[in-house]
C-alpha cells in the first residue's frame, strides 16, 4: 500500500531509544529486531512494563508489531529507512499521528493487503538477514507464519534475558504488584475443582497430560481469581499449569499471600510457584514424559521450546467454555448492564443538558464525568477501557485517546462518539453512541447515522443456525452502508468476557475469513458497525448481545440461535431517519427503547436522578414512521 502521510516530530524518548536500538543491533549479530505489541501472554492490553511496542516507537495502539534495522542496514521501504511498523486499519490516522516520519514506515492490514509477515519480508528485500525477536512475547501460530513468509531470511527467537530493546529501555516501569482477589462462586457460577476435572477430561481425551494456560483471562477463569495488573482488566500476570495430578499458579507469589486467596487456592488444590519458574518447571515436567497441550495464539514460543516436540498444538479447551457463559455469569453480566444503563442515562443527560446549553465541555470532562458516575455503583472495579470521547473529527480516528495535547471542546454543530465500558464484579460493559448535539443535524448527519444504525439492527436480529461463524455474518451490518458506498475498515463483533477482558475469543464477527469457531448459545458478542469520514466525523453504534438458542423440534434446523441485547442505553432518535427504515426497523426501535425503559427507569427513582430519568423518558419515546 502507499505510504501513510506522517510528520516529522520533535526528540522523544521513544525516538533515542530507537537509535540506540539500532546501534545495539548492529554489533548484536542481528540485521533487524521484532517488536509485537503482546506481552509474554500474548495479552492484547499489556502491563506498562510491557508496552514495548509503544516503548519502542511511541505508537500506542493496541495491535501493531514495529521492524527495527541494525544501524548500517537500510530496509526496502521508500518511506523510511531504519524502521516499520505494522498495523490495522483501525489505526491508519492514529499511527501516522503518532510516529515520527524521519524514522517510521507504516504499513495497514485488512481485507486484501498483506499481512504482518508479508510487510516484514517486503521490508527485508533481498539476500539473507537475521532478524531477532523476543521468543516469550511471540506465539506459535505467529512463528509458522512469519517462517514461510521470510523465505530466505532467518528469525531467531531470542530469550527474555536477552532482549535488546529492554537493555536500552532506561525508566522501564517496574512489575505491576496489584494484589489478587477471589472471584466468588456466586458470579463465577461453577468452582474451580469443576472447572479443573472438565479440562483434565479435554486432555485426556487430546492423548494430553498436562496444559499450559498462557492466557491471563484464561488462568483468572479457570482459577475464580481476579487481579488488577493490567489497565482496564481485572487480571494477574500468571500462568497455570494443570496436570493429572497438579495445578500451578505461577505468579509473584506476594499477590496471593491473603488469607482469603491463599484459603481459596489451598481448598482448590492449587499450588502456587514463583511466576519466573515456569519455564524452567514446563521443561521438567516435559522431560519426565508429561505431553503438554498449547494454544498456538496465545502461547509464546518460549513456552514451546520448554514443552519440547511432542507437544499438542491445538486451539484453547478453555477458550470456549470461558466464552460460554454459565447461568450465572449471564445473570451477572445482565445486572450489570442494567446498572450500567442507569450511570450512561445519568452521563448522556448531562452531557447533552450541558453543551446544548453552551457550557464548555471539553473530551476529557467527560470522560472524568462518565467514570465517575459508574464508580458510584459498588460493584465497580475498573473501567474496561479507555473511554474514547471524540468531537468532530478525532471521532474518525477509531480507537482516539484524548490526551491534554488532543483536548477538544465539544461544539454543538459536531458529532460527538463516546465509546465507554466499566468492568463490574458482576460483569463487563463495551458500549458506543453517537450523538448531535443540534436540534436539527445535517443531512449527512442523519442520513449517515441511520445508515450505521440500519446496519447494526440486520445483524442484530439475525437467525442462524447452529455452527455459523462471525465471518458468515459479517455481511450483514455492513450491507445496509455497502448499498450508500459506505464501509468501516474495523471488524464488526469481539466476545467480551465476565468481569474479565473486553476483548475475548475465540470467535469474532470480521470480514477477515481466519477465524472460523462458530458463534454458540451463551456466548457475548459486541455489535459495532461504523463510518469515519477523515478529517470530519466519526459515527459507531455498538450494542453488546448474548446469543440465544431456539428450538423448532421436527425442522431441518431443529435449533436456531440468535441475539438478544445486553445493553440497555437509547439510540438518540435526531439522528434517526424514520423514513430510510422500514417497519421491522421501526419495530425492532421502539421494542429496545421500550425494554431500556421498562428496565433502567426503576434505578432513576432517586433523589438527583429527575433529569436523568426525564431524559430517559423523551430518549425512549416511540418513534414514529
Amino acid at each position: 500500500m502507499p505510504a501513510v502521510s506522517m510528520s516529522t516530530k520533535a526528540a522523544s524518548p521513544s525516538l533515542e531509544r530507537y537509535k540506540s536500538l539500532r546501534e545495539k543491533l548492529a554489533s548484536a549479530d542481528l540485521d533487524a529486531f521484532l517488536v509485537l505489541s503482546g506481552d509474554a501472554h500474548n495479552s492484547e492490553m499489556p502491563s506498562a512494563r510491557d508496552k514495548r511496542l509503544k516503548a519502542i516507537s511511541g505508537f500506542s495502539g493496541s495491535a501493531g508489531s514495529a521492524l527495527i534495522a541494525a544501524e548500517g542496514v537500510d530496509l526496502a521501504l521508500e518511506d523510511a529507512q531504519g524502521g516499520l511498523v505494522v498495523t490495522d486499519g483501525r489505526y491508519t490516522i492514529q499511527a501516522a499521528q503518532e510516529l515520527d516520519s524521519s524514522a517510521w514506515g507504516i504499513r495497514i492490514t485488512g481485507t486484501g493487503a498483506p499481512t504482518m509477515s508479508g510487510y516484514v519480508a517486503t521490508a527485508l528485500g533481498g539476500g539473507s538477514k537475521r532478524v531477532g525477536v523476543d521468543a516469550s512475547t511471540l506465539p506459535i501460530q505467529s512463528l509458522d507464519d512469519l517462517q514461510k513468509a521470510l523465505g530466505d531470511h532467518k528469525l531467531v527467537p531470542i530469550p527474555t534475558a536477552d532482549n535488546p530493546l529492554d537493555e536500552v529501555w532506561e525508566g522501564r516501569p517496574n512489575p505491576p504488584t496489584a494484589p489478587a482477589y477471589v472471584h466468588p462462586v456466586e458470579y463465577a457460577g461453577v468452582g474451580v475443582t469443576e472447572k479443573i476435572a472438565t479440562l483434565r477430561k479435554q486432555l485426556n481425551d487430546a492423548g494430553a497430560s498436562a496444559y499450559v494456560a498462557s492466557d491471563l483471562m484464561e488462568v483468572c477463569w479457570l482459577l475464580n481469581i481476579r487481579g488488577a495488573d493490567v489497565d482496564n482488566t481485572p487480571v494477574c500476570m500468571s500462568f497455570a499449569v494443570v496436570t493429572e495430578e497438579q495445578v500451578r499458579l505461577y505468579i509473584d507469589t506476594a499477590k496471593v499471600s491473603s488469607e482469603e486467596v491463599d484459603g481459596h487456592l489451598k481448598a482448590s488444590g492449587v499450588t502456587v510457584h514463583d511466576y519466573h519458574e515456569v519455564y524452567a518447571d514446563v521443561k521438567e515436567l516435559a522431560a519426565d514424559g508429561v505431553k503438554f497441550w498449547l494454544d498456538p495464539g496465545t502461547t509464546s514460543v518460549a513456552i514451546k521450546q520448554a514443552a519440547g516436540e511432542g507437544a499438542v498444538v491445538k486451539a484453547s479447551p478453555v477458550a470456549v467454555p470461558k466464552a460460554r457463559k454459565n447461568d450465572k455469569e449471564m445473570q451477572g453480566m445482565q445486572e450489570a448492564h442494567v446498572r450500567d444503563g442507569a450511570a450512561m442515562a445519568r452521563t448522556l443527560s448531562w452531557l447533552e443538558a450541558a453543551v446544548e446549553g453552551g457550557e464548555d465541555i471539553s473530551e476529557l470532562d467527560l470522560c472524568a464525568k462518565t467514570e465517575s458516575l459508574r464508580a458510584q455503583d459498588p460493584k465497580f472495579k475498573m473501567l474496561s477501557f479507555d473511554t474514547i470521547s471524540a468531537s468532530g473529527p478525532n471521532g474518525a480516528i477509531t480507537h482516539y485517546r484524548v490526551t491534554e495535547e488532543t483536548n477538544r471542546k465539544l461544539c454543538p454543530d459536531e458529532l460527538f462518539l463516546m465509546d465507554s465500558g466499566a468492568q463490574y464484579t458482576d460483569g463487563t460493559t463495551d458500549v458506543t453512541r453517537t450523538m448531535s448535539f443540534m436540534k436539527s443535524p445535517p443531512a449527512e448527519h442523519i442520513a449517515s447515522c441511520t445508515a450505521v444504525l440500519k446496519g447494526h439492527i440486520l445483524l442484530a436480529s439475525a437467525s442462524f443456525p447452529p455452527g455459523t461463524t462471525g465471518y458468515q455474518l459479517d455481511v450483514l451490518a455492513r450491507a445496509p452502508l455497502w448499498k450508500l458506498g459506505m464501509d468501516y475498515a474495523h471488524g464488526t463483533g469481539h466476545g467480551v468476557g465476565a468481569s474479565l477482558g473486553v476483548h475475548e475469543g475465540p470467535f469474532s464477527i470480521s470480514p477477515r475469513p481466519g477465524n472460523m469457531t462458530p458463534l454458540e448459545e451463551g456466548m457475548v458478542s459486541s455489535i459495532e458497525p461504523g463510518y469515519y469520514v477523515a478529517d470530519q466525523y466519526g459515527i459507531r453504534i455498538e450494542n453488546l448481545v448474548r446469543v440465544v438458542e431456539e428450538e423448532f423440534p421436527g425442522k431441518m434446523h431443529q435449533k436456531v440461535l440468535s441475539f438478544q441485547p445486553l445493553t440497555l442505553i437509547p439510540w438518540q432518535k435526531r439522528l434517526i431517519d424514520a423514513t430510510m427504515l422500514n417497519n421491522e426497523e421501526i419495530d425492532y426501535i421502539n421494542a429496545y427503547h421500550q425494554r431500556v425503559w421498562d428496565e433502567v427507569s426503576p434505578l432513576l427513582q432517586g433523589k438527583g436522578d429527575e433529569k436523568a430519568l426525564a431524559w430517559l423518558k423523551d430518549s425512549t419515546s416511540p418513534l414514529k414512521a
